[in-house]
Formats: structure tokens, C-alpha cells, sequence
């Protein structure tokens, strides 16, 4: 595809100049922190060779590694069934068949895999129960591959003819294994003088908050959109804006003027066109609605401000997405996906669906199932308040990321509350960043070969895609629209998420039409220690730290072991280690309850950290350490205890490659089939079958 350009119609509305070095400084400093965290974390959890010894094994996780198959839950190929559209607050496809989305990221260079990588890399995500793959940081000019052709050109408009061909036939692929794309069009675009910015160095990082209000930058943004969905997949055939496959799509990645506020003289002083531009749009708007003009300038601060900048973003959203209309894209477009206050919705909610970013926050040694909702909110409670009624709700990035201890119990709590909850799509943020030969961890969220979670990941599917129901009785938290802008609590302080979120299937409103309930109230005994869904799916006892998920083909525990008996309808786990992750699913299309199959999927981790060796020390026959990092997993010990009506049960352990380890059968107790956790086993997965 030939290179594409701009005309001169619209001049650049900034001018002025230093260099980018700065911006690069800050990327370098970032990464050499999250560099830096790692390796503290690493120092200081670095464990005796005794304990090594005893308590730990190296992973053999790899990125070929395919342990369980649940690709049977998708309906290949992607977009048979025509474009997704929305139906009220559902997704469902041209020819009516409703449809949520179990997606994860791949970002920046991860984008571009080779020809020789695409396959495995599509049929390992297929394996693992994804049908949505969101194609992120493709415009990135900080990692090896990017869409944009950085390196040869003095601008953003020139494209990577390599990484375009990789992303063709990597999306043919996806297609082939029923996995669904989300584009994102704006994220980390390198603008460049080229480009007819004077200074563009200088701009907000990333162009934040600038990208949203400069003439000059939309219509880039505008140029390099027609390129993308006008573009033809040699692989299929289609254009992307006829591509059915592509269900999806971002106009700007965390770029919005009322969270993110980059336009202020202090943050751009090299473009003070920008801010006096900014500020002509707050003043206009003042004088329209008859408002104090300083009180509307105080974007963050007065509801005037607020306002404002709502109204600036929402006119921003509305020309972008009939841009996109009358290019031909027909697939529902969302604006931006973080909301970290109510005055972040209205603009959000200006686009076809919200999206929200829902990250797990705190210390390494923070457990979110020993957080009493009572004294605090977990991120996944109060960062919930995103979902506007009557809306379809995305989360396109979640993640508990490394170095969190207790990470493993954020896969199956997520998945079962984005599930009873009826999310339409969440997307796990990330699977890798750039390279997939990985020794150790090395990015806080890369899942691709962390023992702690992507272990989990096939019982996590399945609970979000079939096994957990939506809550039955939903309830409406309403707030007036002043409330938005005028509401002095907090996301946390809204005590209806931490305390119904296990209960009833919330969404907000400001519409005068619905009637509901504030979301200050407090939906539960104020001296509970425990919470149980109405149905029976789902219960967490904050008092004693674990949390339970119960259905007819997928149960499962998280939270503390110790030797204490944590048991759901045919399961009772009984784990000696410290904490645990676990859960028992009955595989296949046509799946029996747990309670009757012939074949059941059994997960189980703990703790995973990057060690390194005080000394050369002998683990096994074949692994020693000489200094390297490595990635080192808890051993599990206990039993699982199955109730099913087979009259005999064999099990096998499975290792990471999909092979078998261990077997034999299990032995019985009661109505119950006993399979054992032994210290050899070294495993996270088994199989139990009748046959």
C-alpha cells in the first residue's frame, strides 16, 4: 500500500519547539522502574535452596505450551454470523445471535507475530478460550515492530509494509479459529514534525487531551483511521471495513480532558497555542450556557469545568464516529475506556458502548478476598460503577499484574463476577508485549507464561462464557445528572458496588425516566463476614479469605488453604499451602454436570515469582542455577475430593506441553473420588477420566 498524506488545508494549531528526548526519557525511566520493581521483588522474596528445594519447581511453561483445549467454545469462522451490532444493552450479530466476548491484549510488537509464530499463537489462544483478541499499541514507536514506519521517515504517515503483512495473515488466522478483533486507533502515535507540527516533540505524551481539541491532529487521526479500514487483507480478501471478523473498535486509548488533563500551560509550556485553544473551547461554552467563565476554566474542580469538558469530548466523539460511519464501518464504536469518576461518564457514554479499565491496585502482599467490603472497596468493586444502564459494558483491560503475591485468585474471581454480572466482553490486558521467547517475567502484566495465571485461563473462560449465569434480580443506582458533576464521593465510597456485587446485576443511571436506588446504599448486613448470591453461584467469606464458585460444570475455590476444607456442591478442596487457586470444570460441547462426566479439567496453582540463585544450586538431575533468572512455582500438596457416579476414575497429571505425567486411578471415600496432590507432581493441571 502506498504511503499516505495529509492536504494543507488545516494548518497546525501549535507552534513552537524542543525535542522528544524528553518524552523518550520518560518511557526509559518507566520501564527501567517496572525493571527495577521486578528485580526488588525478586531479591527480596529470594528464597534459601532449601526452600527451593522443597517447596518450589521451575516452570516449563512455555509460549508453545498447550495444556487444555477449549477451543471448542468457539463458532469458527469469525464473522459467520455477519457485523456485531447492539440490541439495548447486548451484542448480538446480524443474524440475531447474541454474543459476549472472553478476550485478551496483545500490544505493540506482540501485534506483528511472524509467519512462523501466527499459527501457534492463534490456535494457543483458541486453546485457552478466547474469542476476542484486541489489537493494542499498534501505532507504537518505542518497541521493535509498529504499523508505522518510524524509522525511515521524518512522520507518522508512512507505513511498515512488514508489520502490515504479519498483522493481515495474523488476523486471517484469528478468523480461521473463531476469534473476534477489537481495533484500537489511537494510542501511542509518535507525532512527528513531518506530520506539519511544529515541535511535535513537545506535545502532552502521546499527545493527550491535544489529539482531542487540535483541528491539525484530528484530521491525522482522521487520515490514518481511512487508512486502516479502507485497507485490503490480501488473506482474505476483504477490506477491514468489510471485514465481519473485526466486531470492535477504539477511537483514543485513555485520552480524555477530564481525567487526563494535559493541556494546561504547566504541562504543554512549548505549546501555548494548545492552551489558549483549550481554553477558547471552555470559554465558548461558558458563554452558550451563561456560566462563570473562571469557574468553567477549572476543569477538574467546579461542575461548570466539568461540564465542559464533557461537552468538548463528546463533540470530539460524535465527528470521529460519523467519520467512521461514513467511511463504512459498521461495527459499534466506543470513544475511550477510563472512568475513574462519575463526571468521566457522560462523554463515555456518548458512543456506542462504555469502556472501563478495571486494574487490580495495591501492595505486592495486598489479597483482595481478605478485603472486608465494609473497610475498603477492591478495584473490581468500585471501579464496577462504569456500567450505564442500558448500555453494552466493556472491560478491554483487567489484570492483577506481577509482582502481586496473590495474583492466581484474579482469574476466576473475574471471570465469575464479569459473568453474573452479564458484561458483554472483558479483555485481559496483556499476553505479551514484544518477544515470545521468555525465560522469566519480565512485564508486570504479560500472562503468556506466568504460572500464576494463564494456568487458570481455560477454567476462567469457561466460567465466563457458559458456566456462571447473570444475576437474576438486577437493580438500578441512580444519580441525578447535577450529581455527576456536583457528587463529592468516590467510585470506592459508593457502598452498593462492595456490597452488591456478589448479589444483583448493577448498572447506573442518570436518566429522570429511571427509578433506583442511591449508590450510597448498603446492600447487606453490616455485620456479615460472608456473602452468597441468591442462586447459590457465588460466595466470598472475607473473615476467613476464600471465595467459592459453584455451578453444575465449573466449581472452584481461591483464597486460603492451610489444610482448611473449602468445599462447593461436588468439590472439596483441600490444600495445604498458604493460599491457592483451583477449579474443576467438566470439558466439551455437550458438557455433563461435574456430578455425572465422564471427563473433568482439573487447575490448580499457587505462587509464582522470578528467583534468582545466591549460588549454583542443584534442583533436579538437569536444572541448575548459575546466575540466571528463572521462573519458580509453589508446589501444591493436599487432595481434591470429586463427587461424580463413575464406578471407576482414573486421573493423569498433565504437564505444560500437553503431555501426561503421572497417572493412575483414584481411590474412594464415600460418594467421593480422592486425587491427591503430591509434592512430585509438580503439576497445575490433572485430568480424571471414567475411561
Amino acid at each position: 500500500m502506498k504511503p499516505y498524506y495529509l492536504t494543507d488545508s488545516i494548518k497546525p494549531a501549535v507552534k513552537s519547539g524542543t525535542s522528544f528526548i524528553a518524552i523518550i526519557l520518560i518511557c526509559v525511566a518507566v520501564f527501567s522502574f517496572l525493571s527495577e520493581e521486578i528485580a526488588a521483588s525478586s531479591a527480596k522474596n529470594a528464597l534459601s535452596p532449601e526452600t527451593l528445594q522443597n517447596d518450589w519447581y521451575e516452570s516449563t511453561l512455555t509460549p508453545e505450551s498447550i495444556f487444555a483445549d477449549m477451543s471448542y467454545l468457539n463458532d469458527p469462522p469469525a464473522g459467520k454470523h455477519g457485523f456485531l451490532e447492539i440490541k439495548g444493552d447486548r451484542f448480538i450479530f446480524e443474524d440475531g445471535t447474541e454474543t459476549r466476548f472472553w478476550g485478551i491484549a496483545l500490544s505493540a510488537a506482540s501485534c506483528f507475530p511472524s509467519k512462523q509464530e501466527a499459527p501457534l499463537i492463534a490456535k494457543r489462544l483458541a486453546a485457552l478460550g478466547f474469542n476476542m483478541v484486541r489489537l493494542h499499541h499498534m501505532d507504537a514507536s518505542w518497541n521493535s515492530l509498529s504499523l508505522i514506519d518510524y524509522k525511515n521517515h521524518n512522520d507518522s504517515r508512512h507505513f511498515n509494509y512488514e508489520s502490515w503483512d504479519r498483522l493481515d495473515y495474523f488476523i486471517s488466522l484469528l478468523k480461521q479459529e473463531g476469534i473476534y478483533i477489537y481495533i484500537d486507533l489511537f494510542v501511542s502515535r509518535e507525532f512527528k514534525d513531518g506530520d506539519g507540527i511544529i515541535n511535535a516533540a513537545a506535545l502532552p505524551y502521546q499527545g493527550k487531551g491535544a489529539t482531542i481539541i487540535d483541528p491539525h491532529l484530528i484530521v491525522l487521526q482522521k487520515d490514518f483511521a481511512a487508512a486502516i479500514w479502507n485497507h485490503i487483507n490480501p488473506y482474505t480478501g476483504l477490506r477491514y471495513k468489510n471485514e465481519p471478523a473485526i466486531a470492535l473498535t477504539l477511537i483514543t486509548n485513555e485520552n480524555d480532558l477530564t481525567s487526563h488533563y494535559f493541556l494546561t500551560p504547566d504541562h504543554t509550556p512549548e505549546h501555548p497555542a494548545l492552551s489558549r485553544l483549550f481554553t477558547s473551547y471552555l470559554d465558548s461554552y461558558a458563554a452558550e450556557n451563561n456560566l462563570n467563565k473562571k469557574k468553567t476554566r477549572q476543569v477538574w474542580k467546579t461542575p461548570e469545568g466539568k461540564k465542559a469538558a464533557n461537552k468538548i469530548m463528546i463533540d470530539y466523539f460524535t465527528d470521529m464516529h460519523q467519520f467512521l460511519r461514513d467511511l463504512g464501518v459498521r461495527i459499534p464504536v466506543t470513544g475511550t475506556n477510563w472512568a475513574s469518576q462519575l463526571y468521566d461518564l457522560p462523554a463515555l457514554a456518548s458512543t456506542d458502548f462504555i469502556d472501563q479499565h478495571i486494574y487490580v491496585k495495591g501492595d505486592s502482599a495486598d489479597a483482595d478476598f481478605r478485603t472486608s467490603p465494609f473497610k475498603a472497596a477492591t478495584t473490581l468493586q468500585s471501579q464496577s460503577f462504569a456500567r450505564v444502564k442500558g448500555m453494552p459494558f466493556v472491560v478491554s483491560e483487567w489484570n492483577m499484574d506481577y509482582p502481586k503475591e496473590y495474583r492466581a485468585e484474579y482469574p476466576l474471581t473475574f471471570a465469575a463476577i464479569a459473568a453474573y454480572q452479564g458484561w458483554n466482553a472483558t479483555i485481559l490486558y496483556d499476553y505479551s508485549h514484544d518477544t515470545w521467547v521468555q525465560s522469566f517475567l519480565h512485564h508486570p502484566n504479560d500472562v503468556v507464561i506466568d504460572p500464576a495465571r494463564i494456568t487458570l485461563l481455560p477454567a476462567a473462560a469457561l466460567l465466563f462464557r457458559s458456566a456462571v449465569k447473570p444475576a437474576g434480580e438486577s437493580r438500578t443506582l441512580k444519580v441525578s445528572e447535577e450529581e455527576l458533576y456536583t457528587a463529592h464521593y468516590k467510585p470506592e465510597d459508593m457502598l452498593a458496588y462492595r456490597t452488591g456485587l456478589w448479589q444483583h446485576r448493577l448498572s447506573l443511571s442518570w436518566n429522570n425516566k429511571d427509578d433506583g436506588i442511591s449508590p450510597l446504599t448498603n446492600l447487606m448486613p453490616f455485620q456479615a463476614a460472608d456473602v452468597k448470591s441468591a442462586d447459590g453461584q457465588l460466595f466470598w467469606d472475607w473473615q476467613d479469605g476464600y471465595r467459592l464458585i459453584d455451578t453444575p460444570t465449573a466449581q472452584a475455590a481461591v483464597g486460603t488453604g492451610s489444610g482448611n476444607i473449602r468445599k462447593t456442591n461436588d468439590i472439596s478442596f483441600r490444600i495445604d499451602n498458604e493460599f491457592f487457586a483451583g477449579a474443576v470444570i467438566s470439558p466439551g460441547s455437550n458438557a455433563a454436570p461435574i456430578n455425572k462426566a465422564d471427563k473433568l479439567f482439573i487447575f490448580i496453582t499457587s505462587k509464582a515469582d522470578n528467583h534468582h540463585s545466591l549460588s549454583d544450586v542443584e534442583l533436579t538431575d538437569s536444572i541448575k542455577y548459575s546466575g540466571s533468572a528463572r521462573i519458580m512455582s509453589e508446589i501444591i500438596t493436599g487432595s481434591i475430593l470429586i463427587r461424580n457416579s463413575n464406578k471407576e476414575v482414573k486421573y493423569r497429571t498433565i504437564l505444560p506441553s500437553g503431555k501426561t505425567g503421572k497417572s493412575g486411578s483414584l481411590s474412594r471415600s464415600g460418594e467421593y473420588w480422592v486425587l491427591p496432590l503430591n509434592r512430585d507432581d509438580r503439576a497445575f493441571m490433572y485430568e480424571v477420566s471414567s475411561n
